[in-house]
């Protein structure tokens, strides 16, 4: 069946005219065919490429050096020439640590010897094993003394002809207390000076919480490089695909639209094991459609071709957009209605107010100001003197009294008159636009938890 697709698809080709549609047709039904088949590299040909730009193995000629894997190579460097002992290098799921860690074996010189570890789920004596095997060491006694003698002995000739070693263990959050301690024993194997091992330490983040915990305490004090590798910004998104299919020969094949780049780093997140898995996807999309120019919506078919949680992701996006335009609509009506309703209430409702307290304030009367008494006048008698009784000696004056000036009545003590109430307009327009605003307020805020 398929040498008859192509047998058809060379005489569509060679024609035109009304066969121009059965053309796609063949050429479509062809690329579907080689799909099915499970050829998931068809597309090489079809945009000049060698080879596959978004393979998950981990290629060390693919590496993409951003800022921050420079940085974490030059920190695994220095730690091992400088002979720090142990070295953390951790990274989410999919960062591009084994890459790394492959990178650095081949920037490591002749005189530096390294184990490179990538089953982390062991117990302490099958580490020393891996160790002493890919040290190419043969123990005479296969005990846990037996394999850290011969790995003592050889690390002390390995510093005798001044070289060193490393030991580089994968996926290092995977491993048991036990052995964690047994690597820090490993640790003890020194001079004086120096340290005889270097060993890397490179996992997810679960591996910091867990040397943070106060069981490993002490190898926690013993790590003296660390260094966390974050997911690729934006624009190191883009300039990650544009290396990779640069390695691969087509960097100039495949057209790539800003729109496009912007959603592959909103679906992946800045992972570069997400981008291989889209990008690959988005390049079959393309094959298929006959196209070299990658639109926003090639991206937006691949992600759901790939049922992955990403759209779970773009779905959460769009509930929090849908939510935002709702509140943000709300709020344009409720400032559209206080605009609408703002001059009927000022010219109906707020006259009607200020109409009955006037009202209120003409029924009502003030109470009467309460006069005190005239003070009651006193006779002349009682303001003089009494007369000496008869039994006092005649012979002594009497005393001279003054004269006694009639006293002034007392006079009330004035009443207030109450102050006449007067309607502030200003006050209350300023109360209710304080209303509308708290109004609002609380209208957003209800919307921000949903």
């Amino acid at each position: 069946m398929e040498n008859t697709i192509d047998r058809l698809t060379f005489i569509a080709h060679s024609a035109s005219g009304p066969f121009e549609m059965y053309r796609v047709a063949c050429l479509r039904g062809n690329n579907k065919l080689r799909r099915y088949r499970g050829d998931m590299h068809v597309y090489l040909q079809f945009f000049n490429l060698r080879e596959s730009p978004f393979n998950l193995t981990p290629d060390p000629r693919f590496l993409f050096l951003s800022a921050q894997h420079e940085e974490a190579l030059t920190h695994l460097l220095y730690g091992i020439y400088e002979r720090k002992g142990f070295i953390e290098i951790t990274g989410e799921v999919g960062t591009g640590k084994t890459v790394l860690c492959r990178v650095l074996l081949e920037r490591l010189d002749k005189t530096v010897s390294t184990a490179l570890i990538f089953n982390s789920y062991l117990t302490k004596r099958e580490l020393l094993q891996a160790i002493t095997d890919d040290f190419g060491l043969q123990p005479r006694e296969t005990t846990s003394k037996g394999y850290i003698d011969v790995l003592n002995d050889y690390l002390l000739n390995e510093f005798a002809a001044g070289h060193n070693a490393v030991v580089v263990i994968d996926e290092a959050q995977n491993l048991e207390p036990p052995v964690l301690e047994q690597l820090r024993m490993l640790s003890n194997l020194e001079t004086e000076r120096v340290k005889l091992l270097q060993i890397i330490l490179v996992g997810q983040p679960e591996l910091h919480a867990k040397l943070a915990t106060r069981q490993m305490r002490q190898l926690d004090q013993r790590i003296a490089v660390r260094f966390h590798i974050h997911e690729l910004t934006r624009a190191e998104t883009a300039q990650y695909i544009t290396h990779r299919m640069s390695v691969a020969g087509g960097a100039q094949t495949v057209t790539w639209s800003r729109r496009a780049l912007r959603l592959i780093h909103h679906y992946t997140g800045g992972i570069p094991r997400r981008i291989n898995l889209l990008c690959d996807r988005v390049l079959m999309t393309a094959f298929v459609r006959e196209t070299h120019r990658v639109s926003a919506a090639i991206v937006r078919r691949s992600a759901q071709e790939l049922a992955s949680p990403w759209q779970s992701k773009r779905r959460g996006w769009l509930r929090r957009v849908a939510l935002g335009s709702g509140a943000g609509l709300g709020l344009l009506g409720l400032m559209g209605s206080g605009l609408f309703l703002w001059p009927t209430v000022q010219t109906q409702w707020y006259s009607r107010m200020v109409e009955q307290v006037r009202t209120v304030m003409r029924h009502t009367t003030p109470p009467r100001p309460v006069s005190l008494p005239p003070p009651a006048v006193l006779s002349q008698d009682l303001l003089l003197p009494l007369q000496p009784p008869p039994s006092h000696p005649a012979s002594l004056p009497l005393p001279i009294s003054e004269p006694v000036l009639p006293m002034a009545p007392m006079l009330a003590t004035p009443v207030l008159q109450p102050p006449s109430l007067e309607i502030d307009v200003s006050l209350a327009q300023t109360l209710w636009r304080a209303k509308i605003r708290w109004v609002c307020r609380k209208f957003l805020r209800i919307a921000a938890l949903r």
